[in-house]
């Protein structure tokens, strides 16, 4: 099973590309999450398997990481 949660720059989604943590994703608005973090991707995962979207084995998935973000940050829940 291989699951890719992935995050693209877009209008108020900002992925750091020199600005801040190598690995860090922001909204702009103060929120940001720095993807080396362990306690980050435990919680992306956790995320995704109460959303019922971890693939089923062999299965490769690929995910838009920012519906995750914005519900690991709107609750505060960052390590």
């Amino acid at each position: 099973m291989t699951l890719r949660i992935v995050f693209r720059a877009g209008p108020g989604r900002y992925v750091a590309e020199g600005h801040w943590y190598a690995g860090s994703v922001t909204n702009g608005r103060g929120d940001l999450l720095n993807l080396h973090e362990p306690g980050v991707v435990r919680r992306l995962l956790d995320e995704t398997a109460a959303r019922d979207g971890l693939p089923a084995p062999p299965r490769e998935t690929e995910m838009d990481g920012w519906p995750l973000f914005d519900a690991l940050v709107s609750r505060g829940d960052r390590p």
